[in-house]
């Protein structure tokens, strides 16, 4: 879970804001995303869904919780619920699909122990 504040990158509205780019999975992964870069092993998103309930006003303080529902042969799926902190409103909810790709950007099977990690 991490937690952030609206309006903390670009907005097009200094009112609104629909807040899609919080979707950030690394910190799920269990360890740093450089490491796993160093490793060969990249994760770039293959498809990504969103559902905004109700819009995120400027400096509202937002929960990013982050969960992993699905840890595939090549691939990650990532679950994401926006609330806003003052008084718990459902904001967004989503998910990304992360292929596990080398340095080539070929991809690759998950390691026996990433796949491990995930499943925790």
């Amino acid at each position: 879970m991490a937690k952030r504040r609206n309006g903390e990158e670009r907005s097009d509205s200094p009112i609104l804001r629909f807040p899609g780019s919080f979707f950030a999975p690394h910190r799920s992964l269990g360890k740093p995303y450089q490491e796993f870069e160093a490793e060969g092993l990249h994760f770039p998103v293959r498809e990504a869904f969103c559902r905004y309930w109700a819009p995120a006003r400027f400096d509202d303080v937002l929960i990013v919780s982050t969960e992993i529902e699905e840890v595939g042969g090549a691939s990650i799926r990532f679950g994401y619920r926006i609330t806003r902190e003052s008084d718990t409103a459902l904001i967004a909810e989503g998910s990304t699909l992360h292929a596990c790709v080398d340095n080539a950007g070929k991809v690759k099977r998950l390691p026996p122990e990433v796949r491990k990690m995930l499943s925790q």
